[in-house]
């Protein structure tokens, strides 16, 4: 483990370590350990002041509209005989160029499906994108699954937890194993959590069985397969060969790519499609999977990304991660009145809501400098490509600009970031700055 791999991390691989533990997370011939773990962690992190989205009239209506359209897909989409199934993420269905394309798919992903119907499921965005992309979803039979999963796992959950907490012994020993250990290291991870993650794992791979049922695959692809185990454990059962498309960060510093070795029945892909020779890597150096189980594929969004015109020579992009908005919001506003000529890019994460993206049009309003990507069609890799510089807190656009620039900017705010790690391996890449002077000196010295 690294230095600056953070406490969590460190506690929950140990925690791998003892099969006990981890055999309390069995269902059935599958593990709901993947999804325990992931959302352990992500509850671990309420020091990085992640804000919570509201939902709007609007939004519940076009909600309605996208779970009719997947419920109407699925039917059309029913087919007798092994076809393939692609697991995609709504955050990768962007408009290019007035054409709707999934930045997912790789071009040999493409082409081994052009001519074959499959299966098409994706992930929820936001309503408000999703609606404006109804012709493409309509034509490709694409199933948000998410909207369609989310109210009956909830419906399920209740009566499985239930059940789980009453007649589960070998789960509630190595629950409150799991809390002990957490609480002993001043984390807090409450008992009744744990138990619902593992009722939640049960209900979504219920849920997924008979939602999968009437199909044979001949083989999956699917992005962020951590996020979506109990699809990879109804897969498995299936026998389905799964390979999983990068999508970000992976290696050692993440939860959902280093398992302990010892653990033989979680729900992981069989293989793993990396973008390069650095994150293969990456990943064995986290040794849980073997060099025959990773590929290289080149990342898609890098062929579709295109010089933008109008980005000056002096320009900064900063990609939004939905956190520490104040600490974001200033380090803008103090590089404009450092410097009048600097032009800042600001790109929004696709989970930071209305409210908090209100406050950055605000600042839009006050400084002609700055620009918000929204409110143009151009890929994230395009904005990166085209300014000098990029910053971000803790995001895989990171590792975009490094392709680009053969750097990238780290604002130092939270504890135990990541980033951390990239930036004492690779200082010369991967640079700290804590506030817009900093950054600005660095930036104009490299200028020079």
């Amino acid at each position: 483990m690294s230095k600056h791999t953070d406490k969590c991390t460190e506690l929950l691989f140990e925690i791998e370590k003892d099969p006990a533990i981890i055999e309390g997370f069995n269902h059935d011939s599958t593990n709901s350990w993947v999804t325990v773990k992931n959302f352990i962690y992500e509850r671990s992190l309420t020091h990085l002041g992640i804000e919570k989205q509201s939902i709007s009239i609007y939004e519940i209506f076009f909600s309605l509209i996208i779970i009719a359209t997947s419920l109407i897909n699925y039917i059309r989409s029913l087919k007798k005989g092994n076809i393939p199934i692609f697991i995609g993420a709504g955050s990768g269905l962007i408009r290019l160029q007035n054409k709707v394309v999934d930045t997912y798919m790789s071009s040999s992903l493409k082409s081994h499906l052009c001519n074959q119907k499959f299966l098409y499921l994706t992930s929820a965005d936001k309503p408000a994108k999703l609606i404006k992309l109804l012709p493409f979803i309509i034509k490709k039979k694409v199933i948000v699954y998410s909207y369609i999963v989310a109210p009956l796992r909830l419906l399920l959950k209740k009566k499985i937890y239930k059940n789980e907490s009453q007649n589960n012994p070998k789960l509630a020993s190595s629950a409150n194993e799991i809390v002990r250990l957490f609480h002993a290291a001043n984390i807090n991870i409450k008992y009744n959590d744990i138990i619902q993650l593992h009722a939640r794992f049960i209900a979504g791979y219920r849920i997924f069985s008979v939602l999968l049922r009437p199909f044979s695959f001949s083989d999956c692809h699917i992005v962020s397969a951590y996020s979506n185990a109990e699809i990879c454990a109804v897969l498995k059962l299936k026998g389905t060969h799964i390979t999983e498309v990068q999508h970000g960060i992976i290696g050692p510093t993440h939860r959902g790519y280093n398992y302990h070795h010892t653990i033989k029945n979680i729900p992981t892909p069989d293989v793993i499609e990396v973008y390069d020779n650095f994150w293969k890597n990456q990943l064995l150096q986290a040794n849980y999977f073997r060099e025959n189980q990773i590929k290289i594929q080149p990342r898609y969004k890098y062929e579709t990304a295109k010089k933008i015109s109008n980005i000056t020579n002096k320009s900064i992009i900063i990609t939004g991660q939905s956190l520490r908005r104040d600490n974001v919001l200033k380090l803008i506003q103090d590089i404009l009145d450092s410097d009048s000529k600097i032009q800042i890019i600001y790109a929004p994460h696709p989970n930071e809501s209305k409210e908090y993206i209100a406050s950055f049009l605000a600042l839009e309003q006050k400084y002609p400098q700055l620009i918000l990507t929204s409110h143009f069609d151009h890929s994230t890799e395009s904005w990166i490509m085209s300014c000098s510089a990029h910053v971000s807190i803790y995001s895989s656009c990171h590792f975009d600009s490094v392709h680009y620039h053969g750097k990238t900017y780290v604002y130092d705010v939270i504890p135990n970031n990541v980033m951390y790690y990239y930036c004492d391996n690779q200082p010369d890449s991967f640079i700290k700055f804590t506030n817009a002077i900093d950054l600005l000196k660095m930036i104009n010295k490299n200028d020079e």
